[in-house]
């Protein structure tokens, strides 16, 4: 193994020494040009039909996706705490009091949809994790 890497540095610094020679344009050249216009390019057709959203030249279907967001939970069901049989006692909840209105809303709930959106006692209030 020491042997490749003894080769492999050999290698690299003989190479060290040479003179490299310009191939192309050199970049005196490249620097005089002007840079493309957009006026340039051929028009971006991409088969989609005249005002259809984009974000640049691509569709905004390739960044948001309708299937992929966050639909909130509006005006959940609610019941007395003393009916509430799903939870155990280590679930976390977040709980809101308004006017000596109480609500406790599940976290395993909240991080599913992410935002609550909710009346309490006709005060709309938004709950988010």
């Amino acid at each position: 193994m020491r042997a490749w890497i003894a080769l492999l540095l050999a290698v690299a610094l003989g190479a060290c020494g040479e003179e490299l020679e310009p191939v192309g344009d050199a970049p005196s050249d490249l620097l005089d040009r002007e840079p493309p216009r957009i006026e340039d390019f051929a028009p971006f057709d991409d088969g989609l039909p005249p005002g259809t959203p984009r974000i640049g030249r691509f569709p905004r279907s390739q960044f948001h996706i309708d299937h992929d967001r966050f639909l909130p939970a509006t005006d959940p069901k609610t019941m007395p705490g003393a009916d509430v049989r799903f939870l155990k006692p280590e679930d976390e909840v977040y709980g809101v009091l308004l006017d000596g209105h109480a609500r406790a809303y599940p976290v395993r709930m909240i991080s599913y949809y992410h935002v609550v959106n909710d009346r309490i006692d006709g005060v709309p209030i938004a709950v988010t994790y």
